[in-house]
C-alpha cells in the first residue's frame, strides 16, 4: 500500500490468531497462529486484510481409534455385548466379522465414537470355541465355553432269555462329551472300546445262564444305570 496508509486483520475464526500488532501502517505483513485442529474434518476461516478476504484451510487430524476392551469371555448361551470405541469428531469405523456364531447387531460403519454391538449364538458342543472380528481396525477377542455334557440311552435296560445274546445301547451327548462304561459281572462282555466321545454305540455280550435262576446286573454307562436282566434256563429232569 502507500505510505501513510492504514490496515489492519481481523478475523471471526475462533481458531486462527492475529499476532500482534493488529493495526498497521504503509506495507507490510500479518502473523497468525492456528489451533490444533480437534477433528478429522478438514476446516476454512477467513481473515480480513486491509479490507480483503484472506482465506485459510486447515486440514484434519489423523484419525485414532481406541476400544473399551479387547476381548470378552461369555457363557455357553446366548450372551449381548457391546464395546465402546473412542475416536475424533469426523472419523469412519467399521465392524468385519467372518464367524458365523457371531452376529454384529450395530451398523456395519459408523462415524464419530460409538459403541459396537454383537451377540454370540448358544455353543452347541462341549468344547470351548474362539474367535475374533475387527472394530475400527483393531482385533477383538471373543471366548466362549462349551454348553454341560448331558447324557441319554437308549433303550434304558433290556430283558434277555436263557441264551447267549448280543446286545447294543445308543448314547446320545454333545460333541465334545466324553463319557465311559463299567461292567462287573464276568457274564457280560462289553466290546471295546470302553472309553468314547461324542454321542456313540456300546456293544456287549451276554454269556448263556446255565443255571435256572434268573440274573441281573447294573452296567454303568454314561453316568447312567443300565439295568440288564437274564433269564434262567428251563428246567430239565432224568433219572
Amino acid at each position: 500500500t502507500l505510505d501513510g496508509c492504514v490496515w489492519s486483520a481481523t478475523t471471526g475464526a475462533g481458531w486462527i490468531t492475529i499476532l500482534p500488532p493488529l493495526s498497521h501502517t504503509n506495507s507490510g505483513s500479518f502473523s497468525y497462529a492456528l489451533a490444533q485442529n480437534p477433528t478429522a474434518i478438514a476446516r476454512t476461516g477467513t481473515v480480513t486484510v486491509a479490507d480483503q478476504t484472506f482465506t485459510i484451510a486447515q486440514s484434519g487430524a489423523a484419525c485414532t481409534f481406541a476400544l473399551a476392551t479387547n476381548s470378552a469371555a461369555h457363557g455357553a448361551g446366548i450372551e449381548t455385548n457391546s464395546v465402546g470405541v473412542t475416536t475424533l469428531v469426523g472419523c469412519v469405523w467399521n465392524v468385519v466379522n467372518t464367524n458365523a456364531w457371531i452376529e454384529i447387531l450395530s451398523n456395519a460403519s459408523a462415524t464419530n465414537s460409538g459403541t459396537a454391538t454383537y451377540r454370540v449364538l448358544a455353543n452347541p458342543t462341549a468344547l470351548a470355541r474362539a474367535g475374533t472380528f475387527s472394530i475400527a481396525g483393531i482385533e477383538f477377542s471373543v471366548t466362549q465355553t462349551g454348553a454341560a455334557c448331558t447324557f441319554a440311552l437308549a433303550p434304558s435296560g433290556a430283558s434277555y432269555g436263557f441264551a447267549t445274546t448280543n446286545g447294543s445301547v445308543a448314547v446320545t451327548t454333545l460333541v465334545g462329551c466324553s463319557w465311559s462304561v463299567s461292567n462287573g459281572v464276568a457274564w457280560i462282555t462289553v466290546t471295546p472300546p470302553l472309553d468314547h466321545t461324542n454321542s456313540g454305540m456300546v456293544n456287549y455280550t451276554v454269556a448263556e445262564n446255565t443255571t435256572a435262576l434268573p440274573r441281573n446286573t447294573v452296567l454303568r454307562i454314561a453316568e447312567h444305570d443300565y439295568n440288564i436282566s437274564q433269564a434262567g434256563a428251563g428246567c430239565a429232569y432224568s433219572l
